[in-house]
């Protein structure tokens, strides 16, 4: 019951793309931002926020992002995603612990919406780390304490087959956490409209700032 339309497009060099060269009802909207930080991955994304205001710092092996809200708020959550184009991956960092103020959380995460998703990594309790697995599946949370660290650098580590992710971290010497993740799907939660597709990414939450260095993806 709805009227379709066809126009041609073009991507020119930027990358931006261009709906019927400007003519008839067709525009060219404003590219968001000039360059993105993590070059060599030009297909990351911040839901609902410009990374410049919360990426400090970043030279193509290192970035320092502020803490942010919770994921499942729709304030300031401070996220940089990539899309997960594989059902099989590898995803690593590197997690320098110094900057975290008490009570800041920051990690590698798997994410939908504010609806589902993981996170994976530390939070700083007084002197203390703690190595935790949060899993937000609609209006439910579990979170899981998984040991006390102290280490001023974590290496994080997530691997996916399927709907099957294991998280790891070096510096904790125990067994994978393995889970089964069909909530980050289209069909895994009845919460309306659903259709972003699974992310990896980079989180930061509190009010400090957390360093990751050597992040890489491979997908399998």
């Amino acid at each position: 019951g709805r009227e379709p339309s066809l126009d041609p497009m073009e991507w020119p060099a930027d990358g931006w793309p261009m709906v019927n060269r400007l003519r008839g009802g067709s525009t060219l909207q404003k590219k968001p931002l000039e360059s993105f930080p993590l070059s060599d991955k030009p297909s990351w994304y911040c839901p609902r926020q410009n990374p410049q205001s919360f990426i400090l710092s970043e030279n193509g092996q290192a970035i320092t992002l502020k803490g942010g809200a919770d994921p499942a708020s729709l304030e300031d959550a401070h996220l940089c995603l990539h899309a997960q184009r594989e059902h099989a991956f590898r995803q690593s960092v590197i997690l320098s612990t110094d900057s975290l103020n008490d009570q800041d959380f920051a990690g590698i995460c798997g994410y939908y919406d504010e609806n589902s998703f993981y996170l994976f990594g530390c939070r700083r309790e007084g002197p203390a780390f703690h190595l935790l697995l949060v899993k937000q599946i609609g209006r439910d949370r579990a979170e899981m304490d998984l040991g006390t660290l102290h280490a001023s650098r974590l290496h994080l580590h997530a691997s996916g087959q399927g709907l099957t992710r294991s998280l790891v971290c070096e510096e904790y010497a125990s067994e994978p956490v393995t889970f089964s993740c069909e909530f980050l799907t289209d069909e895994g939660l009845e919460m309306g409209k659903r259709f972003t597709g699974a992310m990896l990414g980079l989180f930061a939450q509190g009010n400090g700032t957390a360093t990751f260095s050597q992040y890489q993806e491979v997908f399998e």
